[in-house]
């Protein structure tokens, strides 16, 4: 009898330990989505907050956005993709075959496998929407390929 007593304690402790262990994993958290309305055409910005307390987040990897319906379904493939270890927003544009309604956004990480939240819904108007940003003539900007982005970044490659 003594011998069954100590090997139940000792199950139990073994159970508790991992029981009360903490774990550490990966998290994506959704900020909040601006509610809307966006009309077609619009930007979006989804904040997302990645917290990696292991660092098991690989450099290749892929945060994926996805449009979903309103209960968090995605309706098809990701709409953009950031590859990284690291991201704190997508910009994204709401295309023009957008149907009116109520949406939500999910983002997938692929290195290591992690889904976040749903963000809360925002809406889409059938209006033609507004899409920030400003643009500059390329000759003051230098930069023909991203007409939005002002300045330039020139410099010497100082490696030996």
């Amino acid at each position: 009898m003594n011998r069954t007593f100590i090997k139940s304690t000792l199950s139990l402790l073994i159970l508790l330990t991992f029981a009360f262990t903490p774990v550490i994993a990966q998290t994506i958290t959704i900020g909040t989505v601006d509610a809307g309305a966006y009309g077609r055409g619009s930007t979006v910005a989804i904040p997302f907050h990645v917290n990696d307390a292991s660092g098991c987040i690989q450099q290749n990897n892929i945060y994926s956005l996805y449009l979903c319906n309103a209960s968090g379904t995605p309706i098809g493939a990701a709409v953009a993709t950031i590859t990284n270890f690291y991201g704190t927003f997508f910009n994204y544009t709401i295309p023009n075959g957008t149907a009116a309604g109520t949406y939500t956004f999910l983002i997938k990480s692929s290195s290591p496998a992690v889904t976040s939240n749903v963000s809360n819904t925002f809406t889409v108007s059938a209006i033609t929407g507004t899409a920030a940003a400003a643009t500059c003539p390329s000759t003051q900007i230098g930069n023909t390929k991203y007409p939005e982005v002002y300045g330039t970044c020139s410099g010497v490659n100082n490696s030996q």
